[in-house]
């Protein structure tokens, strides 16, 4: 029986570690990336024009990373709104729009390690997001993560908004804050457990 409930809480931990990033990544991140956009491209006309057009998937073009239902989305608003998800977000930093602004990623756009040694630009930082999203949050199925990954996640988040608040006074400094308040109390009493 003891162990039957030591098992039970080890996944109910895992499913609160999958969530809380999980939260994290979808209002967070989602409006972090909303704000470099509309920093980026205050007139949405301008946006749109700037998405090269082999970024859209059609019947000629498969490979498209802008999905139509995406395409639908971004013709449809007015603006970087609410319904620009953190997954679109992602896809639309991917297309190069924003290189002159938030530099390439060093490894490109399509390096899929979430774990980058030396980070250079914010592009680098925006990559790292996508990653770990996708290896860590997107599947839905699987929603538990580990303690291990959890500290390894959550000290890149900070890192990351730690870089971002330098580079981006309100933007980043917001991030920065809501990003110590969300993440950094696991992490702080993590090394205090094993101080003692």
């Amino acid at each position: 029986m003891h162990d039957e409930q030591t098992i039970s809480e080890s996944e109910d931990e895992e499913r609160d570690y999958y969530f809380k990033l999980r939260t994290f990544f979808d209002n967070d991140c989602t409006k972090l990336l909303r704000n470099l956009l509309e920093n980026y491209f205050p007139e949405y006309t301008i946006f749109l024009q700037k998405i090269p057009q082999d970024a859209y998937e059609t019947d000629d073009n498969p490979d498209g990373i802008i999905s139509k239902k995406h395409r639908h989305t971004l013709e449809k608003e007015r603006s970087i709104s609410t319904k620009f998800k953190f997954n679109l977000l992602c896809i639309i930093f991917q297309t190069g729009i924003c290189n002159e602004m938030c530099g390439c990623p060093s490894g490109g756009w399509q390096n899929n390690n979430p774990y980058l040694a030396d980070p250079q630009n914010t592009g680098d930082d925006i990559l790292q997001l996508f990653n770990i999203w996708q290896q860590y949050l997107s599947d839905e199925d699987t929603e538990d993560l580990s303690e291990k990954d959890y500290d390894k996640i959550c000290s890149i988040l900070l890192r990351v908004s730690q870089r971002l608040s330098k580079n981006y006074p309100i933007i980043g400094k917001k991030f920065l804050r809501s990003a110590e308040k969300t993440l950094s109390h696991g992490i702080i009493f993590d090394m205090i457990s094993i101080l003692l």
